[in-house]
Protein backbone atom coordinates (compact mmCIF):
# COMPACT_ATOMS: atom_id res chain seq x y z
CA UNK A 1 0.00 0.00 0.00
CA UNK A 2 1.05 3.57 -0.61
CA UNK A 3 2.24 5.87 1.93
CA UNK A 4 2.82 9.54 2.79
CA UNK A 5 6.73 8.85 3.25
CA UNK A 6 8.93 11.43 0.82
CA UNK A 7 7.74 12.06 -2.36
CA UNK A 8 6.06 9.70 -4.96
CA UNK A 9 5.14 9.17 -8.06
CA UNK A 10 2.08 6.78 -9.56
CA UNK A 11 1.82 5.79 -12.97
CA UNK A 12 -0.68 4.09 -15.22
CA UNK A 13 1.22 2.64 -18.00
CA UNK A 14 1.08 0.12 -20.93
CA UNK A 15 3.85 -2.60 -21.56
CA UNK A 16 2.82 -4.55 -24.51
CA UNK A 17 3.71 -7.97 -24.21
CA UNK A 18 5.86 -9.81 -26.75
CA UNK A 19 4.23 -11.67 -29.18
CA UNK A 20 6.21 -13.44 -31.64
CA UNK A 21 3.77 -14.11 -34.34
CA UNK A 22 6.93 -16.75 -35.73
CA UNK A 23 8.89 -18.98 -33.85
CA UNK A 24 11.89 -16.64 -34.37
CA UNK A 25 10.71 -12.70 -32.96
CA UNK A 26 12.31 -9.79 -34.74
CA UNK A 27 11.57 -7.22 -32.40
CA UNK A 28 13.64 -4.51 -32.75
CA UNK A 29 14.54 -2.15 -29.75
CA UNK A 30 13.58 1.46 -29.98
CA UNK A 31 15.53 4.24 -30.10
CA UNK A 32 15.83 6.07 -26.39
CA UNK A 33 13.59 9.36 -27.09
CA UNK A 34 15.93 12.84 -27.87
CA UNK A 35 13.62 14.91 -25.56
CA UNK A 36 14.27 12.49 -22.60
CA UNK A 37 18.06 12.07 -23.64
CA UNK A 38 18.77 15.34 -23.97
CA UNK A 39 16.89 16.18 -20.28
CA UNK A 40 19.20 13.02 -18.83
CA UNK A 41 22.29 15.08 -20.33
CA UNK A 42 21.65 18.31 -18.69
CA UNK A 43 20.63 16.18 -15.11
CA UNK A 44 23.59 13.55 -15.25
CA UNK A 45 25.84 13.74 -18.98
CA UNK A 46 27.74 10.43 -17.40
CA UNK A 47 24.84 8.59 -17.33
CA UNK A 48 24.03 9.34 -21.22
CA UNK A 49 27.63 8.80 -21.99
CA UNK A 50 27.47 5.35 -20.19
CA UNK A 51 24.07 4.84 -21.83
CA UNK A 52 24.79 5.11 -25.35
CA UNK A 53 28.09 2.91 -24.91
CA UNK A 54 25.86 0.24 -22.86
CA UNK A 55 26.26 -3.52 -24.45
CA UNK A 56 22.56 -4.54 -24.06
CA UNK A 57 23.64 -8.55 -25.38
CA UNK A 58 24.62 -10.07 -22.19
CA UNK A 59 21.90 -7.72 -19.74
CA UNK A 60 19.14 -9.40 -22.31
CA UNK A 61 20.62 -12.93 -21.71
CA UNK A 62 20.97 -12.33 -18.22
CA UNK A 63 17.20 -12.07 -18.25
CA UNK A 64 16.57 -14.98 -20.42
CA UNK A 65 18.49 -17.22 -18.23
CA UNK A 66 16.29 -15.84 -15.03
CA UNK A 67 13.11 -16.44 -17.07
CA UNK A 68 14.28 -19.56 -18.03
CA UNK A 69 14.76 -20.40 -14.96
CA UNK A 70 11.24 -20.06 -13.46
CA UNK A 71 9.40 -20.84 -16.74
CA UNK A 72 8.13 -23.87 -18.31
CA UNK A 73 9.92 -23.28 -21.75
CA UNK A 74 7.71 -26.20 -23.55
CA UNK A 75 11.33 -27.35 -25.18
CA UNK A 76 11.18 -24.37 -27.41
CA UNK A 77 14.71 -23.20 -28.23
CA UNK A 78 15.08 -19.94 -26.94
CA UNK A 79 18.55 -17.24 -27.32
CA UNK A 80 19.08 -13.60 -27.63
CA UNK A 81 20.64 -12.12 -30.95
CA UNK A 82 23.47 -9.68 -31.39
CA UNK A 83 20.44 -7.48 -31.91
CA UNK A 84 18.80 -7.84 -28.96
CA UNK A 85 16.49 -9.67 -30.49
CA UNK A 86 14.16 -12.42 -28.41
CA UNK A 87 14.79 -15.47 -30.99
CA UNK A 88 12.48 -18.43 -30.43
CA UNK A 89 12.85 -22.12 -32.61
CA UNK A 90 10.97 -24.84 -32.53
CA UNK A 91 9.76 -27.83 -34.40
CA UNK A 92 6.15 -29.11 -34.86
CA UNK A 93 4.38 -32.00 -36.07
CA UNK A 94 0.35 -31.62 -35.56
CA UNK A 95 -1.96 -28.22 -34.66
CA UNK A 96 -1.81 -29.31 -31.04
CA UNK A 97 1.87 -29.24 -30.59
CA UNK A 98 1.93 -26.00 -32.34
CA UNK A 99 -0.54 -24.25 -29.61
CA UNK A 100 1.74 -25.86 -26.72
CA UNK A 101 4.84 -23.94 -28.25
CA UNK A 102 2.86 -21.01 -28.84
CA UNK A 103 1.84 -21.29 -25.09
CA UNK A 104 5.90 -21.56 -24.13
CA UNK A 105 6.58 -18.80 -25.98
CA UNK A 106 4.31 -16.57 -24.67
CA UNK A 107 4.67 -17.19 -21.21
CA UNK A 108 8.61 -16.64 -21.73
CA UNK A 109 8.57 -14.02 -23.41
CA UNK A 110 6.46 -12.53 -20.51
CA UNK A 111 8.59 -13.16 -18.05
CA UNK A 112 11.53 -12.31 -20.05
CA UNK A 113 10.00 -8.94 -20.52
CA UNK A 114 9.68 -8.80 -16.75
CA UNK A 115 12.95 -10.10 -15.90
CA UNK A 116 14.72 -7.36 -18.19
CA UNK A 117 12.72 -4.88 -16.01
CA UNK A 118 14.36 -6.10 -13.13
CA UNK A 119 17.79 -5.63 -14.89
CA UNK A 120 16.86 -1.86 -15.25
CA UNK A 121 15.72 -1.61 -12.00
CA UNK A 122 18.94 -3.61 -10.51
CA UNK A 123 20.94 -1.04 -13.36
CA UNK A 124 19.48 2.47 -11.03
CA UNK A 125 20.83 0.36 -7.37
CA UNK A 126 17.56 -1.32 -6.86
CA UNK A 127 17.34 -5.17 -5.09
CA UNK A 128 14.58 -6.52 -6.63
CA UNK A 129 12.01 -9.52 -6.32
CA UNK A 130 9.82 -10.52 -8.88
CA UNK A 131 6.49 -12.42 -8.26
CA UNK A 132 4.25 -13.76 -10.58
CA UNK A 133 0.15 -14.97 -10.03
CA UNK A 134 -1.03 -16.68 -13.51
CA UNK A 135 -0.29 -13.80 -16.55
CA UNK A 136 0.19 -11.19 -14.19
CA UNK A 137 3.84 -10.51 -12.91
CA UNK A 138 4.88 -7.48 -9.50
CA UNK A 139 8.75 -6.15 -9.07
CA UNK A 140 9.52 -4.81 -6.47
CA UNK A 141 12.25 -3.15 -5.68
CA UNK A 142 13.61 -1.32 -3.00
CA UNK A 143 17.35 0.94 -2.93
CA UNK A 144 20.11 0.18 0.06
CA UNK A 145 21.28 2.80 2.11
CA UNK A 146 22.47 4.22 4.88
CA UNK A 147 19.05 6.47 5.79
CA UNK A 148 15.83 4.85 7.51
CA UNK A 149 13.56 5.23 4.58
CA UNK A 150 14.56 3.42 1.24
CA UNK A 151 13.58 4.49 -1.61
CA UNK A 152 10.95 1.91 -3.46
CA UNK A 153 9.67 1.31 -7.05
CA UNK A 154 6.93 -1.02 -7.86
CA UNK A 155 6.24 -2.49 -11.35
CA UNK A 156 2.61 -4.13 -11.74
CA UNK A 157 1.89 -5.76 -15.57
CA UNK A 158 -1.26 -8.05 -16.10
CA UNK A 159 -4.53 -9.20 -16.79
CA UNK A 160 -5.60 -5.69 -14.73
CA UNK A 161 -3.36 -3.42 -17.15
CA UNK A 162 0.25 -2.19 -16.21
CA UNK A 163 1.51 0.51 -13.61
CA UNK A 164 5.07 2.02 -12.30
CA UNK A 165 5.03 3.44 -8.54
CA UNK A 166 8.29 5.43 -7.21
CA UNK A 167 7.81 6.11 -3.37
CA UNK A 168 9.78 7.52 -0.71
CA UNK A 169 12.59 9.75 -2.09
CA UNK A 170 14.24 12.82 -0.20
CA UNK A 171 13.68 15.02 -3.36
CA UNK A 172 11.10 15.33 -6.07
CA UNK A 173 14.34 15.97 -8.65
CA UNK A 174 15.69 12.60 -7.51
CA UNK A 175 12.62 10.93 -8.46
CA UNK A 176 12.29 12.68 -11.89
CA UNK A 177 15.86 11.72 -12.33
CA UNK A 178 15.13 7.77 -11.71
CA UNK A 179 11.94 7.93 -13.52
CA UNK A 180 13.55 9.60 -16.57
CA UNK A 181 16.74 6.90 -16.23
CA UNK A 182 13.87 4.11 -15.84
CA UNK A 183 12.23 4.81 -18.98
CA UNK A 184 15.75 5.61 -21.12
CA UNK A 185 16.69 2.07 -20.12
CA UNK A 186 13.83 0.31 -21.42
CA UNK A 187 13.69 2.39 -24.46
CA UNK A 188 17.83 1.31 -24.91
CA UNK A 189 16.14 -2.40 -23.77
CA UNK A 190 13.65 -2.99 -26.21
CA UNK A 191 10.24 -2.65 -23.73
CA UNK A 192 8.21 -0.31 -24.86
CA UNK A 193 6.64 1.51 -22.05
CA UNK A 194 4.03 4.38 -22.75
CA UNK A 195 2.63 6.48 -19.80
CA UNK A 196 -0.46 6.87 -19.72
CA UNK A 197 -0.92 9.60 -16.85
CA UNK A 198 0.70 10.23 -13.32
CA UNK A 199 -0.43 11.40 -10.19
CA UNK A 200 2.45 12.58 -8.13
CA UNK A 201 3.23 14.54 -4.70
CA UNK A 202 4.54 14.00 -1.93
CA UNK A 203 6.73 15.93 0.99
CA UNK A 204 10.00 15.81 2.49
CA UNK A 205 11.00 13.12 4.52
CA UNK A 206 11.13 13.99 8.42
CA UNK A 207 14.11 13.62 10.15
CA UNK A 208 14.60 9.75 12.17
CA UNK A 209 11.70 8.36 9.97
CA UNK A 210 12.57 4.50 9.40
CA UNK A 211 10.79 2.50 6.50
CA UNK A 212 11.76 -0.29 4.60
CA UNK A 213 9.76 -2.67 2.69
CA UNK A 214 11.67 -6.04 2.60
CA UNK A 215 15.45 -4.86 2.56
CA UNK A 216 16.50 -6.14 6.16
CA UNK A 217 18.54 -3.17 8.49
CA UNK A 218 22.30 -3.98 8.85
CA UNK A 219 23.34 -5.18 11.76
CA UNK A 220 25.47 -3.38 14.03
CA UNK A 221 28.78 -3.91 15.02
Amino acid sequence: MPCDIGYKSYSRVRIPAPQPQKFKSKAKAPKVDAELMARLGQDDPQFVEWLNELDIAPLLQAALERALATTDGGGVDFSVAKNGDLVAEAEYKNDRARKKIEKAVAAVSARWQMEVLGVIAQLLDFSVVITAAGPSFTLEGEKENETGVHEYIRIENGTAGASIRFEHYRSAEALRQDKDKLLALAQKLGVKIAVVDTEEGGQPVPQGTVHRHFLPEKEQG
